[in-house]
């Protein structure tokens, strides 16, 4: 049984996680579903640079293939990476003409733990040039644009993460953040990401923009989807050599620890998802204009 259209709005764990637990639904099932969505509506808001259709395909059988006790915490779960991270066998892009025949020669280490856990990599998303400045359009790829709206900004540089995640496109993606990149296209976007202390996750294969402050971090549509695939991209201990790094908390081990400390306390890295009249709250007063006439009409590919 494939995951109905209006289905798509909700989280991995919400929804794919229990119907293949259940055995109604399979990995290719889940694969091929977001495949025809993405060629359904990707012309308009631009979220990918690259869809990796073949590769995940075979992502997929060799998932459905597995015992149930050799599945990994994300078994199952479809995202996209960022246009800077490193996925062996396609280039790796930046966004930028100078960069489009460069494949890479293997998975950052980050894409490793990720399909080791179970995960499926759909393709790479759109994203600024260098994950720097704003959207362009005399680069090699149209900039991406917000699904709710697609006159809208959809926030950056991680534009076509947030993009295709908010659009169903996938159950979450990895972006980069050095000054904003994950927090911005996420309150833009409606979803949730989290911003993450620098060295908590190994920015092997992750083409720099400023070391010092270069972070990467999920972007999904539910809390507990960032904190289960934090846990899994997360390294056990720091690997920045510099005295004055920020301190790196630990890796949850159970997604309720996550969960009781955000009814405790205001986490300043995770933005929570918001209605289109709550992202008109918060944001410029064309957004506000905009948006608020348009909060009570779902977005057509949700």
């Amino acid at each position: 049984m494939k995951l109905r259209a209006e289905q798509d709005a909700r989280s991995y764990s919400e929804s794919a996680a229990a119907a293949l637990a259940a055995n109604t639904t399979t990995v290719v099932e889940l694969v091929e579903d977001h495949l025809a969505h993405i060629a359904r509506h990707d012309g308009t808001v631009s979220a990918f640079i690259h869809v990796m259709a073949d590769e995940a395909g075979q992502q997929a059988a060799m998932l459905d293939a597995l015992d149930p006790d050799s599945r990994g915490p994300l078994h199952g779960m479809i995202l996209s990476v960022k246009d800077i991270i490193d996925v062996a066998g396609t280039s790796t892009t930046c966004g930028s003409h100078s960069r489009l025949d460069r494949p890479a020669e293997c998975d950052a280490l980050l894409v490793e733990r990720l399909r080791k856990a179970g995960a499926v990599i759909i393709g790479k998303a759109n994203c600024h040039e260098f994950a720097f400045g704003g959207p362009a359009f005399d680069l090699p790829f149209p900039p991406a644009r917000n699904p709710w709206d697609s006159d809208l900004f959809p926030g950056g540089s991680s534009s076509g993460s947030g993009v295709s995640v908010a659009a169903g496109f996938c159950h979450a993606s990895i972006g980069s953040d050095t000054a904003g990149s994950i927090r911005l296209p996420s309150s833009h976007c409606g979803i949730v990401g989290l911003k993450c202390s620098r060295d908590s996750v190994p920015l092997d294969g992750v083409t720099p923009l400023s070391p010092s402050l270069d972070s990467v971090g999920p972007m999904a549509r539910s809390v507990a989807d960032c904190a289960a695939i934090y846990e899994v991209m997360a390294s056990k201990e720091a690997t920045s050599t510099n005295a004055d790094s920020p301190l790196c908390l630990p890796c949850p081990k159970k997604h309720g620890w996550l969960a009781s400390s955000v009814s405790r306390m205001s986490l300043r890295h995770i933005r929570k998802p918001a209605t289109p009249s709550g992202l008109a709250a918060s944001n410029s007063a064309r957004y506000r204009c905009r948006l608020s006439r348009r909060s009570t009409q779902p977005a057509p590919w949700l």
